[in-house]
């Protein structure tokens, strides 16, 4: 039993692996929900597989050690926090590349190239058209001489 979960490990983190390192934007979702599935199987076969165990409660009646009896609850809260946390995570993944598709129009990751320049304005440039004020010069805002001299002559010494 611990092989066959060993070897779908596997299997769903190498499937996971190679559809993420894929150029599409729908396998890498794909991608992600299997490397997804590999860690919950991996976290939840941690908490040990033995058919028959309780889940948490023994009864006091059957003798021997309690705590061998048991199943740990700890993997299995843990699996149903990690499916939740999936979904939202492919969820998220899943609007960014429809996002992706619409402004780009392609799902691939490598679509654009890495040094292309926007094609609009970005928030916050000023266009030529609106009257904004030509950039100011540092030397601007700098205290002339005379002026740094009629401070310090003004002032006491202590």
């Amino acid at each position: 039993m611990l092989w066959l979960f060993a070897g779908s490990i596997g299997l769903l983190m190498g499937g996971g692996a190679y559809l993420v390192l894929r150029a599409h934007g729908f396998s890498v979702v794909l991608g992600l929900m299997l490397l997804t599935y590999a860690t919950n199987l991996f976290v939840f076969a941690s908490g040990g597989l033995q058919v028959g165990r309780a889940p948490v409660q023994v009864p006091a009646q059957t003798g021997g050690n309690a705590i061998e009896l048991m199943a740990d609850p700890l993997p299995q809260a843990l699996v149903l926090t990690a499916i939740v946390i999936g979904f939202a995570m492919t969820a998220l993944v899943l609007v960014l590349i429809l996002r992706a598709l619409s402004d780009l129009g392609s799902e691939r990751v490598d679509a654009q190239p890495m040094g292309a320049a926007p094609s609009e304005p970005q928030v916050g440039e000023a266009l030529p058209e609106q009257g904004q004020p030509d950039a100011c010069q540092p030397d601007e805002f700098r205290p002339s001489e005379s002026q740094l001299g009629e401070s310090q002559a003004g002032e006491e010494e202590p």
